[in-house]
């Protein structure tokens, strides 16, 4: 069985722009979390879209990532984010912020 992994950007609010809270109203902590994921990752020049990426493709499992370009342009960034190298001291960094790493 495979299995396709379809929202690796949490419905656009990891896609690299600063999130909104209008399309999350009724799930404020998921906002807050996408936020402060968004905030810590530009602090440091990073894009989150990169490491939301790379998060899903390093995971284990057979399957698809499913990004959902809506044109050309779209998937050249995420083309770029999927072949980027995450140094493994800025996942160390993100590990102990917010808990969550890549499979190693």
């Amino acid at each position: 069985m495979g299995v396709v992994l379809g929202s690796p950007l949490a419905g656009g609010q990891l896609a690299g722009q600063e999130p909104t809270a209008s399309h999350w109203s009724n799930r404020r902590d998921q906002f807050n979390r996408s936020h402060a994921m968004w905030k810590w990752c530009n602090d440091r020049g990073w894009n989150v879209r990169d490491l939301a990426i790379q998060f899903c493709l390093a995971l284990p499992m057979k399957g698809v990532v499913l990004t959902g370009p809506r044109n050309a342009g779209e998937l050249h960034e995420v083309m770029n984010s999927a072949t980027k190298t995450i140094p493994p001291e800025l996942w160390d960094q993100f590990e102990r912020e917010f808990g969550i790493a890549p499979a190693r």
